[in-house]
């Protein structure tokens, strides 16, 4: 067997020129089925996602300004009324949060922070757990309270590493976000566009403080209807909140509506994707059995020549079986470090897409299914050779 892969060895060197556009060709091959595999499987978790996720009845009030206005569209007041009023049809979910700088006492970096808060309801859906008086900090804010303290240009808020203080009231219980939430509150804030590395959450109890000492805040109001009936308040709520806001204008998205349209276009990324990987698999292998089933043609008189000294069929085809394995196997290395490279930029706004070690078992799987494939048409090509008559011509 050794005597077998050395000489497959010297004939990979022999005809390195014709075997490297092989290994290019089906490197690239691997790499773009892994590529389509591990896209369409993020996309196919992404899309089981949001069928978990998503809830009848799920609602978002929408804001517009009339004008130059600079008060918040849906204020903590405007929260409680409807909450009180409407909170046997709804639950109600709410954030409020505002943009600003932060930098270290004996730096000048300068870096962004966004300060948010929300209703204890949906930090217990966030979180899973009841909300205290306590403020969570993303990881680089909590690094950078690991280095002294941080000075905000708000004279409202001052932040060390055990306690902030928010207008006229202290908090010294500071926890970094766990790195458990973090991709949870990432897709929680996806549509606000903010950095969950560089986030501050405050406690409902801090929201009036927030919004009494913030000058531009953004609101997010969300409505899930309690019960399976349909319920005629809407209309009222917006009425309502039009009344308290005469500057804004309001309207209500059904998400169910919006996420069923996503998940058609997801669903049909995804068949793309599947589609884009099987036929590049399909066209990689017959572009390798071609150009081998050419190679092999030319090199009929030298098998003619091995099978006169004393070689078998068996002894040839186990020679070029070994060399089309190595081939194959370092073309696999190869389309595994593309697809490595690659595959992050691959990411959508749709979906993230990241490289798994789950793909391993599949390019063994490409390499055997080529390898085999090219075999077969090694085996006939063998079977047609006749020393005597091949040496003649």
């Amino acid at each position: 067997m050794k005597y077998t892969i050395h000489r497959a060895l010297n004939k990979l060197w022999n005809n390195r020129i014709i075997y490297l556009f092989l290994l290019i060709e089906l490197s690239i091959g691997i790499s773009v089925t892994l590529c389509g595999h591990l896209s369409s499987r993020s996309a196919q978790k992404r899309l089981d996602e949001y069928y978990s996720q998503f809830e009848i009845g799920e609602m978002v009030v929408e804001y517009y300004s009339k004008g130059n206005i600079f008060e918040t569209a849906i204020t903590y007041d405007d929260y409680s009324y409807l909450k009180q009023n409407y909170g046997m049809q709804y639950e109600f979910t709410y954030f409020l949060y505002t943009n600003s700088i932060f930098q270290l006492c004996d730096s000048n970096e300068v870096e962004n922070v966004t300060i948010l808060a929300m209703n204890k309801d949906a930090f217990s859906s966030l979180f899973g757990f009841e909300q205290q008086e306590r403020i969570y900090v993303g990881s680089e804010i909590s690094e950078a309270l690991a280095l002294g303290d941080i000075v905000f240009p708000e004279r409202w808020i001052e932040m060390s590493e055990h306690s902030v203080r928010i207008g006229d009231h202290s908090i010294s219980n500071i926890e970094r976000i766990p790195k458990g939430f973090e991709k949870l509150i990432t897709r929680a804030i996806q549509d606000f566009d903010l950095d969950v590395n560089k986030l501050m959450i405050l406690p409902e109890s801090l929201i009036n403080t927030l919004e009494e000492e913030s000058v531009s805040l953004v609101s997010f109001l969300m409505l899930q209807q309690q019960t399976e009936e349909k319920s005629d308040q809407i209309a009222l709520i917006l009425e309502e909140l039009s009344r308290r806001h005469i500057g804004y204008s309001y309207a209500v998205v059904d998400l169910g509506i919006q996420i069923e349209q996503f998940i058609a276009d997801l669903t049909q990324e995804i068949r793309l994707l599947s589609w884009v990987s099987k036929i590049t698999l399909v066209i990689t292998t017959l572009g390798i059995i071609g150009v081998l089933f050419l190679f092999l043609q030319f090199r009929r008189r030298e098998y003619a020549i091995a099978l006169t000294q004393g070689a078998t069929h068996q002894m040839i085809f186990r020679e070029l079986y070994c060399e089309v394995l190595i081939l194959n196997g370092l073309a696999g290395i190869v389309g595994i470090l593309i697809a490595v490279v690659a595959i992050p930029y691959l990411s959508t706004s749709m979906f993230t897409t990241s490289f798994s070690l789950t793909v391993i078992p599949i390019v063994i799987a490409i390499i055997r299914i080529i390898t085999f494939s090219v075999c077969i048409s090694i085996l006939f090509c063998i079977r047609s050779i006749y020393p005597s008559k091949l040496l003649r011509t």
